[in-house]
């Protein structure tokens, strides 16, 4: 329809307040249950060690003859480990005047920023202490990496026929290798294909058995490996 002639309407007028809501909505994915669950301690040095220790296997026919002499049993020591410890740090410059004039949603634009930066400094470190990374020495110009969980586990894994363990060896801790099925067209691109390693709802459910024989664990980790070669 045709607007009359000389109706006002608001699209052309000056001094329409805009409308924006005096919040802002956070969509933060920043759940961190990992290291939760490890829980947090302190470091003195660069490189932090300490001691770890197992069980033997438990034993139902483990019987002793009434009388017997009973031999002492090989008890083994503790094993000593340890990682660098890594820096991670999240920079934050506001000016002067942006906290001086009024903002919608906040009321100090350094602390919302401050607020932000320790969330995200919260999830970068739960994916590093997660995943398969591997440890490295710090030196002039090399920032010190810690070791990720992942990098650790050397028994009861699944990586496939080409897969390598990682693991603590003089004092570092190397990442694994995991070998998996990638499309022929991804083998192309990537001039690489490693030997197949078909995931099966068998080898999933059978790992938590291996690697945590007596009572049910806390918790189960499941990552995706990265393909071999890719960026």
């Amino acid at each position: 329809m045709t607007v009359p002639t000389n109706t006002i309407q608001a699209v052309a007028r000056v001094g329409v307040r805009e409308d924006l809501a005096d919040k802002i909505y956070e969509l933060f994915p920043d759940e961190a249950p990992f290291t939760k669950m490890i829980g947090r301690g302190s470091a003195s040095s660069t490189y932090t060690e300490w001691q770890i220790d197992s069980l033997t296997a438990a034993s139902a026919t483990n019987a002793a003859i009434q009388g017997d002499d009973t031999p002492n049993t090989s008890r083994a020591a503790t094993t000593r480990v340890g990682t660098y410890t890594q820096i991670s740090t999240k920079v934050v410059g506001v000016s002067t005047t942006v906290e001086a004039v009024s903002m919608a949603g906040r009321k100090s634009e350094l602390a919302r920023e401050l607020m932000k930066s320790g969330r995200e400094l919260n999830t970068d470190i739960e994916m590093r202490a997660s995943g398969n990374y591997a440890s490295v020495a710090p030196a002039a110009g090399v920032a010190g990496l810690t070791a990720g969980a992942l990098a650790w586990l050397t028994s009861n894994v699944s990586r496939g026929s080409s897969g390598a363990n990682g693991g603590y060896s003089a004092g570092i801790v190397a990442a694994a290798t995991n070998s998996i099925k990638v499309s022929p067209a991804a083998a192309a691109a990537r001039q690489t294909e490693s030997t197949n390693w078909r995931v099966s709802a068998t080898l999933i459910l059978k790992k938590p058995d291996q690697e945590w024989p007596a009572p049910s664990p806390k918790a189960l980790h499941c990552a995706e490996p990265s393909p071999p070669n890719h960026p």
